[in-house]
C-alpha cells in the first residue's frame, strides 16, 4: 500500500521540469516540452526538437507590404511536422486559436484559416524540403495575396510539433486590408483608430457601385436595400433611417444585387431614367460587429439628370400638369412663328 501511495505521489508531482503531469483522479496525461525557436528573418522562424527550459513564442505580421511568412521545422531525425497537424497540407488549412496554451490545446481547438482570412486557399502554402550542413528541414512558406487581407485585424497561432511532444508556437497577426475606393468598388476596413469615411459617385454615365463589408461584418443600416442613414454616420445610435425613395423616385430594392457582407459584396445599379433631377447623396456602410464599432461610412453622391418634359409627355410623374417644353419644341415653335410673320 505504501509503495502504491508513493507511485501516486510521484505521478502528481511530475517527472521533471517540463515532464509528464497527471491530475489526481484523471487518466488523461498532459505533456509539455518546449522546442527551441530561433528567428532567421523578420517573418521567418526555425523550430527544432532540442528541448528548451522556457517557451519562446515567435511573432510575425502579415500586411500589404509584407504578405508572407516562413515556418521552418527542423527534422532532427524525428520528423518535425506543421502545427496543427496537416494544417498546411489539408484542402482546408487549419490554425491554432490565439489563446491555445500548448500543442494539445491547439489540436483540440484548431479552426479553419478561412475563419481568420476569408477566401484562404491551401495553395497559398509552398512546402519545401531543404538540407543545410547535413541538417534537414521542411519550410512552410505562406503568402496571402493582399487583396484577400481581412477587413479587420486577425490573430492566430501556427508552429511545429515533434513525436516526442516538443513543439514551438508562432503568433501571426494579419493586418486589415486598407479601406479604399477603386473606381466604382468600395472596400470597407475597420482600423482600430476609429471610423472610416469613404465616398463614391453615381451618375447616368457610370450608373453602378459595388460595396464590400467583408463576410464576417455587418451592413448598416441592416435594411440598406430599402433605407439609408441621414447624417454622417451609420452608427445605429446616430442613424435615422430614411427611405431610398427620397433619393430615387421610382426606386426598387431589386436594384441591389448580392449582399454587402457576401463574398463579392453588393452592387447597386440605377436603370436608365432612374436618376433624380437634382444632385443628391445618401449614406450606407458597414460595422465590425453587429451594430458595434468601428464603422465604415460610405457616402454615395448621386449626380442629377435634369429632364425636359414636353406637351405630350403628361408632365413630371406626380405633377398632374403640363411641363415646360423641350428645347427642340421651343425652337421649332419659334421658327414656325417667324415663318408665319
Amino acid at each position: 500500500f505504501a509503495a502504491f501511495g508513493l507511485c501516486v505521489l510521484s505521478a502528481i508531482l511530475g517527472t521533471g521540469e517540463h515532464g509528464l503531469f497527471v491530475a489526481a483522479g484523471k487518466s488523461r496525461s498532459k505533456i509539455t516540452y518546449f522546442g527551441t525557436l530561433t528567428q532567421k528573418a523578420p517573418n521567418w522562424y526555425r523550430c527544432s526538437s532540442t528541448r528548451a527550459k522556457e517557451e519562446v513564442v515567435g511573432h510575425v505580421t502579415l500586411n500589404k507590404e509584407h504578405p508572407d511568412m516562413t515556418i521552418e521545422c527542423v527534422d532532427d531525425g524525428l520528423g518535425g511536422e506543421f502545427l496543427p497537424l496537416e494544417g498546411a497540407t489539408s484542402s482546408y488549412p487549419r490554425v491554432c486559436h490565439i489563446d491555445a496554451k500548448d500543442k494539445g490545446d491547439c489540436e483540440r481547438n484548431k479552426g479553419f484559416l478561412t475563419d481568420y482570412i476569408p477566401g484562404a486557399k491551401q495553395y497559398w502554402y509552398k512546402i519545401e524540403k531543404v538540407e543545410n550542413n547535413g541538417e534537414q528541414s521542411v519550410l512552410y512558406k505562406f503568402t496571402v495575396p493582399w487583396i484577400f487581407l481581412p477587413p479587420a485585424k486577425q490573430r492566430y497561432k501556427v508552429g511545429c510539433r515533434y513525436p516526442n511532444h516538443e513543439y514551438c508556437f508562432v503568433e501571426a497577426t494579419v493586418e486589415p486590408t486598407p479601406p479604399m475606393v477603386e473606381g466604382k468598388r468600395v472596400t470597407c476596413g475597420y482600423p482600430e483608430s476609429g471610423p472610416v469615411n469613404l465616398e463614391v459617385d453615381l451618375s447616368k454615365d457610370a450608373n453602378f457601385i459595388e460595396i464590400r463589408c467583408g463576410e464576417q461584418h455587418h451592413p448598416q443600416p441592416s435594411t440598406y436595400t430599402l433605407q439609408y442613414c441621414s447624417g454622417d454616420s451609420v452608427d445605429p445610435q446616430k442613424c435615422s433611417p430614411q427611405s431610398l425613395t427620397n433619393i430615387f423616385y421610382d426606386y426598387s430594392s431589386s436594384w441591389w444585387k448580392g449582399k454587402l457582407n457576401g463574398p463579392d459584396g453588393a452592387t447597386l445599379t440605377i436603370p436608365p431614367g432612374g436618376f433624380p433631377e437634382e444632385d443628391k447623396s445618401f449614406l450606407v456602410g458597414c460595422s465590425l460587429t453587429v451594430d458595434g464599432p468601428p464603422f465604415c461610412n460610405v457616402k454615395v453622391r448621386v449626380a442629377g439628370n435634369p429632364r425636359k418634359w414636353g406637351r405630350g409627355g403628361g408632365g413630371h410623374p406626380g405633377s398632374g400638369g403640363s411641363q415646360p417644353e423641350t428645347d427642340g419644341e421651343t425652337q421649332a415653335g419659334t421658327e414656325s412663328s417667324a415663318g408665319a410673320s
